[in-house]
């Protein structure tokens, strides 16, 4: 028999010998990435259990390992938003939430979970801090995070969660913890992030809904862009 640890066997193939090689069979099969022949004696040898033979293989030609495989970085970058200092960049890269700190100094630093979440939307808000929509199980919030290495993201307590659904646009106030969110339902809304209150401003009657969000200066003002008719828009 044979024994392969910790790797067993896979796809045997049996085969008889002709009568001018012995008597006998082989079984040829791989285990891993390597193939074996096991070699059986005829039915009246002597107690032989058979004898395992490692084939030796070489493979010719270039690996596909071996190419250099070149990203395009514009197909792979979803969105990123600029410090309001204007000193780092957040980045939303394939649903991964990066911030580099001090502009090329150093490598990206990755924020929030590891696995299981996908970030849109991403943005800075006016103290800094980051801010990104964020979904697990199907289910879309909001999340404020610190820009330094490992920080564990808060989630925003919101209130009358069922209006946010999916945001596809945050734009946070430059003077107030509060961000205005566009939705993939059409509406435009006011959160603020410290309490989770919500408040629906505006609302889109056609596809397209409300889009292009801008702050005035001083956050007393919202402007923007939305939807009123096919193929038409106001702002």
């Amino acid at each position: 028999h044979t024994f392969h640890d910790p790797l067993g066997v896979r796809e045997p193939s049996l085969a008889t010998l002709a009568d001018g090689a012995g008597a006998g069979s082989v079984i040829v099969y791989h285990a891993g990435a390597q193939i074996h022949l096991l070699v059986l004696p005829a039915a009246d040898a002597d107690g032989s259990t058979g004898t395992v033979v490692a084939v030796p293989t070489q493979k010719f030609g270039a690996a596909r390992a071996s190419a250099n495989v070149q990203l395009d970085i514009a197909d792979e970058l979803t969105e990123f938003a600029i410090h309001p200092e204007g000193h780092s960049l957040l980045a939303v890269v394939r649903g991964r939430l990066l911030c580099l700190s001090g502009l090329w100094e150093g490598p990206a630093v990755p924020l929030g979970a590891a696995h299981g979440v996908r970030y849109a939307c991403a943005a800075y808000l006016h103290d800094g801090r980051a801010i990104a929509a964020a979904c697990d199980f199907g289910d879309w919030r909001l999340d404020v995070l610190s820009i330094e290495r490992g920080a564990a993201a808060t989630a925003v307590p919101v209130r009358r969660a069922e209006l946010l659904s999916e945001p596809l646009e945050i734009a946070p106030s430059p003077t107030e913890a509060v961000v205005a969110v566009a939705t993939h339902d059409l509406k435009l809304l006011l959160v603020d992030v410290r309490s989770g209150t919500i408040d629906q401003l505006d609302a889109a009657k056609e596809d397209g809904g409300v889009f292009d969000i801008a702050w005035s200066a001083d956050g007393a003002w919202i402007a923007y862009a939305v939807s009123t008719a096919t193929g038409a828009n106001a702002s």
